[in-house]
């Protein structure tokens, strides 16, 4: 099958086949065969010569902001994963007391000991 791409003047694509009659099928909308800069934003237009497209500036404040409801299982994972890290530090601070503890301990012993070969 033959085709050819073309644009409409708002920049999509537009792809026009060859007919029976061997014509390409051209939409019904104003279109242009020099395709859209890239890179360009949204929203652009030709202008009959050339293509005017928004800055990247001028596309991203014109973005609707982006929420996103997290389902239940997300949430439960996110709530594992706090917990999880609230352990690890209980644990780590778990184990530094009783290094604490033992080095005390070890150093008590030490000055037993020294009391006793006296």
């Amino acid at each position: 099958m033959d085709f050819k791409q073309v644009f409409l003047l708002n920049g999509q694509p537009y792809l026009a086949f060859k007919g029976n009659d061997g014509e390409y099928q051209y939409p019904d909308d104003e279109w242009t065969e020099i395709p859209p800069p890239a890179g360009g934003y949204q929203p652009m237009h030709f202008d009959g010569s050339k293509w005017i497209c928004a800055t990247r500036e001028e596309w991203l404040e014109n973005q609707p902001p982006i929420h996103v409801e997290p389902d239940s299982q997300t949430e439960l994972i996110a709530q594992l994963l706090m917990n999880d890290l609230e352990h690890n530090m209980r644990i780590e601070m778990l184990e530094q007391g009783l290094a604490n503890a033992l080095n005390e301990l070890l150093e008590l012993k030490g000055e037993i000991q020294d009391v006793h070969n006296t």
